[in-house]
């Protein structure tokens, strides 16, 4: 679908789509808490047979969102999970948001952790996104819940310095798009790249309490200067990191975080659960 007709289709007000027909049936199948395991890829399966590729408009998480589950594993996931996603994460990250806390996420994709986080009582949220295409998809979901006013949306990558990079935006996949990662199949599409200090300073972020970070193995490009430039009143006070592309990273970033003060708390197949104490560790 050309970016053209994804414009239009995101112009529509949220309910323009939501499951007719079989795909009706479907989404009520998935919310009877049948979607997992063989069944999950069955209904996939028979979602993508019954009419054209159109997004769907649902309510997960009591959040209104527009997925486009032909080309991102997120929204696929999300549309077709019968557990709330990432329940362990958004819990341990509400916990630190609670009574109007500041929420960053970094690699935002279509903004659910971002919504999650103010649904949840987070007062401001910091969402930062380098694809266009996610971040469209993103600024639609904010807006059909009514959080404009409570969520920045940033459209860049972050790094060590102000300047452009070339990112994959990776066909059938747009949450495995890689600034870092070579042969991805794709369009490469030149994106800014801002260090995440200054960022958090021009849109008047004085702490974190709690942040997200998936960037396919740019993680410790963003995290391990910052660390070394920004205020320590700056560092997120919890922070949950994807760490299934370490091999990616030229520094262990999870080492820096423990060494500069941060404690594990979790550790699960895909993400790493820590919080700031009070000093160097």
């Amino acid at each position: 679908m050309s970016e053209e007709s994804v414009s239009q289709i995101t112009a529509d007000a949220w309910g323009r789509f939501r499951p007719r027909g079989r795909r009706r049936f479907l989404q009520f199948l998935v919310q009877m808490g049948l979607a997992h395991g063989p069944i999950k890829g069955l209904l996939s399966r028979q979602w993508f047979a019954a009419g054209p590729r159109e997004p769907v408009d649902v309510t997960r998480d009591g959040l209104r969102l527009r997925l486009h589950p032909w080309d991102n594993t997120v929204e696929i996931k999300l549309l077709f999970a019968s557990r709330a996603r990432d329940r362990e994460e958004l819990a341990f990250l509400a916990e630190h948001c609670r009574g109007a806390g500041t929420f960053l996420d970094v690699g935002a994709n279509v903004g659910f952790y971002s919504l999650a986080m103010i649904s949840r009582g987070a007062g401001r949220a910091l969402a930062v996104e380098p694809l266009p295409t996610a971040f469209g998809r993103m600024t639609f979901n904010i807006q059909a819940n009514g959080f404009e006013e409570r969520i920045q949306a940033v459209q860049a990558a972050l790094g060590a310095e102000r300047t452009t990079v070339r990112i994959t935006e990776m066909t059938g996949d747009l949450g495995g798009s890689s600034i870092v990662k070579g042969n991805l199949p794709g369009r490469s599409i030149e994106v800014p790249l801002l260090p995440l200090g200054e960022l958090l300073q021009e849109r008047s972020f004085s702490r974190v309490d709690a942040m997200k970070i998936d960037v396919e193995g740019m993680e410790d490009r963003v995290l391990a200067p910052f660390f070394a430039k920004a205020p320590r009143t700056l560092w997120p006070q919890a922070v949950v990191i994807e760490h299934t592309h370490g091999e990616d990273w030229r520094e262990d970033i999870l080492e820096i975080m423990q060494r500069a003060g941060y404690r594990s708390v979790r550790k699960n197949r895909s993400n790493a659960l820590l919080t700031l104490g009070s000093g160097p560790g």
